[in-house]
């Protein structure tokens, strides 16, 4: 019996394995018997790959990584197998998972973190920066530290796992942003409010910016912004403030003092404070000196809108030439380069009253009263009239009015001045209206006359403004005798027997004549008896008398004087009488005198009687 034996297959000689990051070639030599062949690669948690072929080589792609396998070729036929295998293979590390990069912003250097890959013998992390810039770390731990980080740069971080041959693909990247860059070019514009402009040039790496003021007297104040300025506001006045400029993205804020100063405004000047001295017009106006100011303005308003600016650097300010009688708003504003403050508390003066201006006279000659008046003086509460005399006479009135009526002695020159008043100053004094007023009555009549002569007169004291008088004598029978004098005492020489005279004088100057004195009056002498008869009744021995009346007589005298020197008389009142025991044979010469109080006539012509006959003479 015949027949045929297979045999097994011979075992594939000389397998070799090439591999390259997850792909394996299996290849081997012809083998006897074996048409037909398996590879397998199988890691050591039994995962198997498996390869049929009837050629002699076989590719395993898509192996895992981080994977040790073991490869075998079994050669088979119909009726049995054979295998081979070789030293096992090691896939490339896997890339590291769960990269992390960290920032730390004050050294500007990062942190990276991975996990493990098992077939790893290092790693290397790859920092490739957005502006070119990128740099690396080799490690053989699962982290590292790069340091020298560009500012301001996104960087795209990934990690390689370094293997034995093979090395593993790049990690799955992540982005990291480094801190913000420093400003270089921040700037800050006063609006001369309360706040700032602050603004500066796009920072690479920020997404936020902060910006703080810090000021002198220790305020801060801020702002916030994704944009590249931003207004600081409430800044208190006064102050200088330095800036802290910060960036910020989602790591990091970068801070730094930048050298940009500013001022605030200026602060209102406080206690505000206007002096004045009466009767100087210049008016001072002090305040309290405040911080970082250069100057001070210092306004003065009047009611109708009118102002005066004085400058100062000082805290003190003058104003020379206010006008009179006006109230005054005085406001002070401090400056500092073009920016000011606000306007301080307004204080308020009144100036002295305006000095009062047309003062007239009006003056009348029959009159002491003097009427007064005058413009209105600005300012004025009321007025003060002061009125001079040339005699040293002074006198003054309180007015609230522009005219007055005063009464004032006769017979001076008079300055009278208006000074205006309020309730704290006085005007100065108004130009003087200048007059006279009629001389004075004269006072202290005395008079005077002779009872042997037609003369009479009268003295009086001096009147106060007089350079002449007129003394006025008039008779009852209205007989009329005037004296001008430019003396005390005047004389008439050609009055009449009999009168009374009633007697005044007048004062006069150049313009007025005084009102007359009181009268006085002066009694002549009775006027001498005329038409003097005589009868003598020689049986009886009397003789009658009768005579024409005197006048200004009261009594009558009657002597008869014979050749012996014999007198008879007798007195009466009466214009005729009788004289009895006359001597027989005797002639008697008969005289009448009228007689009055002052007075006694000269002796009238005389008539005759002798006894035992009568003759009459007329005088």
């Amino acid at each position: 019996m015949t027949g045929s034996l297979i045999t097994g297959p011979c075992v594939p000689q000389h397998l070799t394995v090439h591999y390259s990051p997850s792909t394996a070639l299996l290849s081997w030599d012809v083998t006897k018997g074996g048409p037909n062949f398996t590879a397998d690669a199988v890691t050591l948690e039994g995962l198997t790959v498996t390869c049929e072929t009837s050629n002699t080589s076989c590719t395993f792609p898509h192996l895992d990584c981080d994977q040790i396998y073991n490869i075998s070729v079994t050669a088979h036929n119909s009726v049995c197998s054979d295998t081979v295998t070789s030293d096992p293979i090691k896939t490339e590390p896997c890339p590291p998972q769960n990269v992390k990069a960290s920032l730390n912003c004050a050294t500007l250097s990062a942190a990276v973190s991975w996990e493990p890959s098992q077939l790893a013998v290092g790693y290397v992390a790859f920092l490739e920066g957005g502006n070119g810039h990128s740099t690396s770390c080799w490690t053989n731990h699962t982290y590292c530290s790069v340091p020298d980080l560009t500012c301001g740069t996104v960087y795209y971080v990934r990690v390689r796992a370094i293997g034995e041959v093979f090395n593993s693909s790049d990690s799955t990247g992540v982005n990291m942003t480094s801190a913000p860059c420093l400003s270089t070019s921040v700037s800050a514009m006063m609006d001369c409010t309360d706040s700032v402009l602050v603004s500066w040039s796009a920072i690479a790496g920020a997404e936020n910016y902060s910006v703080t003021a810090l000021g002198s007297e220790g305020q801060t104040v801020s702002c916030s912004t994704s944009q590249n300025h931003c207004n600081i506001s409430s800044l208190q006045c006064g102050q200088q403030f330095n800036l802290t400029f910060s960036s910020t993205n989602q790591q990091c804020q970068t801070t730094s003092t930048t050298n940009v100063t500013f001022l605030s405004r200026p602060c209102v000047p406080l206690q505000p404070v206007v002096d004045k001295l009466c009767g100087n017009k210049m008016s001072v106006m002090s305040w309290e000196e405040r911080e970082v100011v250069d100057y001070y303005v210092a306004r003065a308003i009047s009611a109708a809108g009118e102002y005066q600016l004085c400058n100062s650097t000082s805290s003190v300010c003058s104003f020379p030439t206010l006008g009179c009688g006006e109230t005054f708003t005085f406001t002070v504003t401090a400056y500092r380069g073009h920016c000011q403050s606000d306007a301080s508390a307004p204080v308020y003066l009144t100036t002295d009253p305006c000095k009062p201006e047309n003062v007239s006279a009006h003056v009348s000659c029959d009159s002491e009263t003097v009427a007064l008046d005058w413009s209105k003086a600005k300012g004025a509460s009321f007025y003060i009239v002061m009125a001079t005399g040339s005699l040293g006479y002074f006198v003054d009135f309180n007015t609230t009015s522009t005219n007055l009526s005063v009464s004032l002695l006769c017979g001076q020159s008079y300055n009278v001045s208006v000074q205006a008043n309020s309730d704290t100053c006085d005007s100065p004094l108004s130009i003087p209206a200048v007059f006279r007023l009629a001389p004075c009555t004269p006072l202290n009549l005395v008079t005077y006359f002779e009872c042997d002569n037609q003369l009479g007169s009268v003295s009086w004291g001096p009147s106060d403004g007089a350079n002449m008088y007129t003394a006025t004598a008039v008779g009852e029978d209205g007989h009329t005798h005037l004296c001008v004098t430019n003396g005390t005492s005047c004389t008439w020489e050609d009055l009449h027997c009999g009168e009374i005279y009633n007697v005044t004088v007048t004062a006069n100057d150049s313009r007025c004549t005084s009102a007359r004195s009181n009268s006085t009056t002066i009694h002549m002498a009775p006027c001498v008896p005329q038409a003097l008869s005589s009868i003598l009744d020689c049986g009886t021995g009397v003789g009658s008398l009768s005579w024409a009346s005197s006048a200004g007589a009261e009594t009558y005298e009657v002597v008869a004087v014979n050749e012996d020197g014999n007198t008879l008389a007798f007195s009466t009142n009466i214009t005729s009488g009788h004289l009895s025991e006359l001597f027989c044979g005797k002639q008697y010469q008969v005289t009448v005198r009228a007689i009055n109080r002052q007075c006694r006539s000269v002796p009238s012509s005389p008539a005759y009687l002798s006894s035992g006959n009568t003759e009459t003479l007329m005088a």
